[in-house]
């Protein structure tokens, strides 16, 4: 089973590692100086590691839609699994397709 969200490779993995240092370095300067100003490092460090989530999601959204490839209206996708309908198949209504 692959995972909705795969882990994040090139790019979107170094933003998240930058991301990670600076927040954790900026809150610790911040305790340990007593300077809250230094927190605006952390937050820094913190929106970079959203940016580097996006980032990863986009780049998997992409490449699971190439992977899949061209849908014909005749698949859906029911709990992970996709399923191709039939000439003469019913829906939950009794109603073919």
């Amino acid at each position: 089973m692959t995972s909705p969200t795969p882990t994040p490779t090139g790019r979107a993995l170094a933003l998240i590692w930058t991301g990670v240092v600076l927040a954790i370095a900026g809150s610790i300067a911040s305790i340990a100086t007593g300077h809250r100003s230094l927190m605006g490092i952390a937050a820094v460090g913190f929106a970079l590691q959203v940016a580097g989530w996006m980032a990863n999601r986009r780049s998997a959204e992409s490449s699971a839609a190439l992977a899949v490839g061209p849908d014909r209206g005749d698949t859906e996708e029911w709990m992970g699994e996709r399923f191709t309908w039939e000439p003469g198949d019913l829906d939950d209504e009794g109603a073919g397709r």
